[in-house]
């Protein structure tokens, strides 16, 4: 979601001067990251992104990522993105908006712009939960209940797509943002005691 919507904010595919290519994407791709957002920090991708400044289309694009790099809200934007893609389960529209001195921008992002982005994570998901259904050997009409669990069954387009697979069923939603973490404790404490 935001390599798509908020990235471009940023420089993400801009074109160097000369038209011949793009900006590398790796950097961008590392912003957008929770786990590799730390990564942009260094010294040396500061100084390689004010490299890769002077060879961009819009270098005042590229000023804007580098004044979030600078300010190290990296990890910020990531918690406004995910708080847009929460807000899009019951809106039609969210907004990620950046105030930094030098950075200063709003991304839109749409319910139909975030189902592009997941369309095909989705089909992944539906694909497999159709094989799990086929290799347990029942039909889909045999499903009596379907339980969601976790902050993506939230997401419209992912729980009509899951629950198109057995419309007879029933649905039961879990804790949606706690679940998670608590499998995971659980099964860290059975693994590790």
């Amino acid at each position: 979601l935001s390599i798509a919507h908020v990235m471009p904010q940023l420089g993400y595919l801009t074109p160097t001067k000369d038209g011949k290519r793009n900006l590398p994407a790796s950097y961008f791709i590392d912003l957008a990251t929770w786990q590799r957002i730390n990564l942009v920090y260094t010294a040396k991708a500061m100084t390689h992104l004010r490299q890769i400044r002077y060879e961009a289309e819009r270098a005042d694009l590229v000023d804007r990522f580098i004044h979030v790099v600078e300010h190290r809200y990296g990890h910020a934007l990531a918690a406004r993105v995910e708080k847009a893609k929460i807000e899009l389960t019951d809106r039609s529209s969210a907004e990620v908006a950046v105030k930094l001195p030098g950075a200063e921008f709003t991304a839109e992002i749409t319910r139909s712009g975030l189902d592009a982005t997941i369309a095909r994570d989705i089909e992944r998901v539906t694909a497999t939960v159709g094989q799990t259904i086929r290799d347990a050997e029942v039909k889909p009409s045999d499903i009596t209940a379907v339980f969601l669990t976790g902050g993506s069954t939230a997401i419209p387009l992912a729980k009509r797509e899951i629950l198109s697979l057995v419309p007879q069923a029933s649905v039961i939603e879990g804790d949606m943002f706690g679940s998670v973490g608590l499998g995971l404790a659980l099964d860290a404490q059975r693994k590790f005691g």
